[in-house]
């Protein structure tokens, strides 16, 4: 047996296990649409013809062949059956009816045909299956679909892009069958349409999002393929071929697996969230109650990984009281900004509320006694919401016993190769004091900052505050690392406005923002050229679902706008092997370069502020300037390494005349997230961790 002869087995076993798999996950969906049901007998009819193709081929069992192409011959008719179910209306009838006939008569003649090989049957066989499905696809990229939903929409473009990109490998078969090629690459046509349902049923992405990870797919096969070359020796045309398409299904397969594991991740949190969303408001009993008894949850997920058998007296709202609410809804991405029960603080009888700050810590512990510890999760899990410098939360909270709330630093969290001075971190300390004192404000509580002594900061609590509007826009702030929306002239008023507070100057004209965005482009190459600073940083980004703490603190892939293979292939990039190789060629910086995305925003805003302030102000006024964006409705993102490198820096300040005493903090690229894009969930620390 030929090396082609062999791939094509292994080809169609790989196809085989990646719908397998993909209709193992499907059966678990309960509540299951007409789609539901053609998508799993088109599947079904696919593993049926892949199985049956390998048996014969593995075992040369010519008996086989008919079954195979009476299978084949199907394939039109069940596709153009889930094409009509996902756009919601009849295809026209004569092709309906030319479907019909040519597959159920090319089907008969398979079956009953006197001769077992033919050219000419094989030739019509080809015909109708490819153009079957081409005319399938494209009568799904013709429909008016004004009047369908984004995910329609959606679920229509990634359906007809799959069956495009299958078609090649569909009629490789038949040009093989017809001695015109020397492989036969069915399998990766079903494993190029499993791919994309699969990413379709686990993310809502679209045709453009799955032609963007296949043709990942295809660099990472070829990186792959040529690594396997250098270290075997070159092989024939023939035998090289047949790898390079061994090597693309495995790939295939991986995504598959990552597709299906978003999926059922995807389900979960959505369970989750009906529970939540179903749970009454009080009291907190009957609300944990509620979520234990969600069927689709593990009671060990909601208490952070403490089942009921863990509990000494087997009663968890003593466990919950204090954690579940609030990291159920980290887990969750929900909003710790608004608790589900409201917490009251305790005021004591013993002793009249002192207005105003002078009366320092004791003035307030005389008026109000100590948080309970479902109020402290609660302030700290708010307070964490601020943003950290690469999400490595540094910042640990103590809850004196004088009535403050003290400020500290998680010594293991530090960056020293990007952040050597630990300006960073104290930025961060800076920004998650502010998101305290805002969450101490809703509580019609007012907060004093003292920085020195011991602790980074004491935040003394005073009664009598009123809430900072700021503060509703909290929940609502997140990193956006993805392309904007087209830009329109509301965006660009918005963000001019900004320049009135002095310590933003706002940059909206077009050319302007490509030359910052090619000097942004420069620096981080120049800037991840360091292995120490790229290993440091590598340590904190989260590639893959499988990575330890993907859903607790650092970059995983979501928050950093990838998909499963371009998490995975950033993953390979960014490595200490492959990155100094693709750097010395020319190629890592088309890799990691954000031009684009630069260029899509309304604008770009240099934050500055004076040069003398200390780098903890710095980061509250840091965080309030983030809320003041997002309060127009505008996200952001962050674009640190024109601040970090003294070189950029300078250049930026002197372009916009930016004076000598003032420090660039970062620039922001801003715009409108795309109507279509979802928030990735919060990445955080579970709140009871950060007391100390």
């Amino acid at each position: 047996m030929s090396a082609a002869e062999s791939a094509a087995i292994v080809l169609n076993v790989l196809a085989f296990a990646g719908a397998g798999a993909f209709l193992m996950f499907h059966a678990d969906e309960r509540r299951r649409s007409p789609v539901d049901t053609r998508l799993s007998a088109i599947f079904l009819l696919l593993m049926a013809l892949v199985g049956v193709r390998a048996t014969r081929w593995a075992i040369e069992a010519p008996f086989l062949q008919r079954v195979e192409e009476a299978l084949a011959a199907a394939l039109p008719l069940f596709a153009l059956a889930l094409a009509e179910g996902l756009m919601r209306r009849h295809a026209p009838s004569l092709m309906k009816r030319v479907f019909l006939i040519g597959s159920v008569g090319v089907a008969l003649l398979a079956l009953l045909r006197p001769n077992a090989v033919s050219m000419e049957f094989t030739v019509m066989l080809g015909v109708l299956v490819a153009g079957g499905l081409a005319a399938t696809a494209l009568l799904l990229f013709l429909r008016d679909r004004r009047s369908l939903s984004p995910s329609e929409n959606a679920a229509i473009s990634a359906m007809g892009l799959g069956l495009l990109a299958a078609l090649p490998f569909v009629a490789g078969d038949f040009l093989y069958a017809a001695g015109l090629s020397p492989w036969r690459a069915g399998g990766i046509a079903l494993l190029l349409f499993v791919y994309a349902t699969a990413r379709l049923t686990a993310t809502g992405a679209g045709g453009t999002a799955v032609l963007a990870d296949l043709a990942l797919a295809v660099f990472g096969a070829g990186v792959a393929f040529m690594t396997l070359v250098a270290l075997v020796g070159p092989p024939d045309l023939v035998t090289g071929g047949a790898w390079l398409l061994v090597i693309f299904g495995i790939v295939l397969v991986i995504l598959i697996v990552q597709a299906l594991r978003e999926r059922d991740t995807a389900l979960g949190r959505q369970e989750l969230l009906t529970a939540l969303a179903d749970a009454p408001p009080a009291p907190l009993d009957a609300f944990i109650d509620h979520v234990l008894a969600s069927p689709m949850l593990q009671r060990a997920t909601v208490l952070e990984g403490a089942g009921l058998h863990d509990r000494a007296d087997g009663n968890p709202r003593s466990h919950a009281r204090g954690r579940a609410c609030t990291d159920a809804a980290a887990a969750a991405g929900g909003e710790h900004a608004r608790p589900f029960v409201r917490p009251r603080c305790r005021r004591t009888t013993d002793a009249p509320a002192q207005a105003g700050h002078g009366g320092g810590a004791h003035g307030m512990s005389d008026a109000m006694a100590t948080f309970d510890e479902y109020e402290r999760i609660t302030l700290v899990a708010e307070a964490n919401l601020a943003p950290s410098v690469h999400n490595i939360q540094p910042t640990r909270f103590r809850f004196a016993p004088d009535g403050a709330i003290e400020i500290h630093e998680d010594a293991r969290r530090r960056i020293p190769v990007g952040d050597p001075t630990g300006a960073d971190n104290r930025k961060s300390f800076g920004a998650a004091a502010e998101g305290l004192v805002l969450a101490l404000a809703a509580r019609n509580i007012s907060a004093g900052i003292e920085t020195g002594g011991d602790a980074i900061a004491r935040i003394t609590l005073h009664p009598e505050a009123a809430p900072d509007p700021l503060r509703t826009h909290v929940s609502k702030r997140a990193t956006w690392r993805g392309a904007f929306d087209r830009p329109i002239t509301r965006d660009v008023k918005a963000l001019e406005k900004l320049a009135a507070g002095g310590d933003m100057t706002v940059v909206t004209d077009p050319a302007r923002i490509a030359e910052i965005a090619t000097l942004y482009d420069d620096t981080s190459l120049v800037t991840l050229r360091d292995g120490a600073y790229r290993a440091e940083l590598v340590s904190w980004m989260r590639f893959t679902r499988g990575a330890k703490n993907w859903s607790r603190d650092g970059l995983n892939a979501e928050a950093m706008a990838l998909s499963p293979f371009e998490g995975f292939a950033a993953g390979v990039v960014m490595g200490p092997l492959l990155f100094p190789v693709l750097n010395a060629f020319g190629a890592a910086r088309p890799l990691i370069a954000e031009g684009a995305k630069v260029t899509s925003a309304a604008g770009v805003v240099l934050f500055h502020r004076p040069a003398s302030e200390s780098d903890f102000d710095t980061g509250r006024r840091f965080y309030r300037a983030w809320l003041e964006i997002t309060a127009l409705g505008l996200c952001l993102c962050p674009m640190s390494a024109l601040a970090d490198s003294q070189t950029a820096a300078t250049e930026l300040k002197r372009a916009y005349d930016i004076a000598d005493d003032r420090k660039l903090v970062t620039a922001f690229r801003v715009g409108r997230r795309p109507p279509n894009a979802k928030q990735t969930p919060r990445v955080r620390l579970p709140a009871s961790e950060l007391i100390v």
